[in-house]
């Protein structure tokens, strides 16, 4: 058990795994089953349950709850999971729960990503690296974001969706297929408008690689050509550069899935 940096006031269960320099303020719940790592300071009036993981240098903000059971009708107590990887920030009143056996009982959040206030991160949701997702955005169970994707304020992104590399939804948005890597979706329901050049740059993309996802936008998006004739016309810089080759994977993902999302294919029932 750790000492000085604990609160009086919080409770602590004497099985929980906390490393000697954590921080936990005042008013706050680790339950047993939970393990954290070296250099996490969590605040005052924190929740956190369930057999749930922290790695090292979280910070979690008042009112976070975290490793609550899956809110899905299916769960019957079974055992289940929530694992948080390393330099996460986790802001106020954000929830996040464990997930199902649908997934191995896991719901992944990786490293270095910024959970703002109000989020909410459902069962058997994975997230990768460096990912932004603002306030009051919420993903449904199964989602998948991966590295780099900012999810913009107040957005609801559907059961089984997944968010590709340094893709951009909008605030407000309703996202109900999958978004395509590199590019903005945006609206209700949710539709690509765009590419992410600010994403892109600020990320280290080359001129010509940005040059080369805008032209693939328009072939795919702004020309008369269907989906399998642009896909033809874009294979010379599917060759050049790694970005064309990602979206346009991505995109043959999603045309075999349902209703615009590959991880539907998964879906159990």
């Amino acid at each position: 058990m750790p000492a000085a940096n604990v609160s009086d006031l919080s409770q602590v269960h004497p099985l929980a795994t906390v490393a000697e320099d954590v921080e936990i303020g005042p008013f706050t719940v680790i339950g047993p089953k939970v393990r954290i790592g070296r250099g996490c300071r969590i605040a005052n009036n924190v929740t956190i349950t369930g057999d749930t993981s922290l790695g090292e240098f979280n910070r979690v903000f008042p009112g976070a709850v975290l490793g609550t059971e899956p809110q899905d009708l299916k769960y019957v107590g079974e055992l289940s999971y929530l694992e948080i990887g390393d330099h996460n920030t986790i802001r106020e009143f954000a929830t996040i729960n464990t997930g199902t056996e649908a997934n191995d009982g896991r719901t992944i959040v990786g490293n270095n990503n910024l959970l703002m206030s109000y989020v909410h991160v459902a069962h058997d949701c994975v997230l990768g690296d460096s990912i932004i997702v603002s306030s009051g955005a919420m993903m449904a169970g199964h989602v998948e974001v991966l590295d780099h994707a900012v999810i913009g304020g107040g957005a609801g992104v559907h059961h089984f969706a997944t968010i590709g590399r340094h893709a951009f939804v909008s605030a407000m948005s309703g996202l109900r297929t999958d978004a395509p890597p590199f590019l903005i979706c945006e609206g209700v329901p949710a539709k690509v408008r765009g590419v992410n050049v600010v994403g892109m740059k600020r990320h280290g993309h080359t001129h010509d690689q940005v040059a080369a996802v805008k032209e693939t936008f328009r072939i795919l998006y702004r020309s008369n050509s269907n989906f399998r004739d642009a896909v033809k016309e874009l294979e010379d810089l599917c060759t050049v550069f790694e970005e064309v080759r990602e979206i346009v994977d991505f995109l043959e993902r999603m045309e075999q899935g349902r209703k615009g999302r590959f991880k539907e294919l998964t879906r159990p029932y």
